[in-house]
């Protein structure tokens, strides 16, 4: 009975991790992010290069539209994997139904919100509303589909329950 209610207030770990990495992440000063994203964004361009895909923009217009939609992309991949941590430890918690769904948005978009605070202190970054809309949009669709596949289950329960009643 123990070893069940300190896995109530472990999974809480979960959470509490991926905000710090999220934090180290937005710790790092504007030339370290842009390093790292461009990487990935050469990465991108060699894929391109070796497919054969060669669309009518300059290198450099690339280069630039590539690094924002990875930058951009990994923050709603980070927060997207925020709410699930929220989800999972409320889902453990034996906290269930709607009132999970939005503590689990609710957490994640104030976490993005004291997220563009901090990097109001961190050199080259700004803290802008905008980004903490963009966090946030992939913590939204993401407790806008529990919801649906929630109703959804609810709905068919209703309709099993019918058909074993007539």
């Amino acid at each position: 009975m123990k070893r069940q209610y300190s896995k109530k207030y472990l999974v809480w770990l979960f959470p509490a991790v991926v905000a710090g990495m999220i934090f180290l992440f937005s710790s790092q000063h504007a030339e370290e992010s842009s390093h790292l994203s461009n990487i990935f964004v050469q990465i991108l361009l060699q894929v391109r290069e070796k497919l054969g895909v060669y669309p009518q923009v300059t290198d450099v217009s690339l280069l630039h539209l590539f690094s924002t939609l990875v930058r951009k992309g990994a923050h709603v991949t980070e927060y997207i994997i925020l709410c699930i941590s929220f989800l999972t430890a409320f889902w453990v918690s034996g906290i269930r139904g709607k009132g999970r769904n939005i503590a689990s948005f609710v957490l994640t978009f104030g976490y993005a919100c004291t997220d563009e605070f901090h990097q109001l202190f961190v050199p080259g970054r700004a803290g802008r509303f905008t980004d903490v809309l963009i966090d946030s949009s992939g913590a939204l669709v993401l407790s806008l589909i529990v919801v649906l596949v929630m109703h959804s289950r609810t709905m068919r329960g209703k309709r099993v329950r019918r058909r074993k009643s007539k």
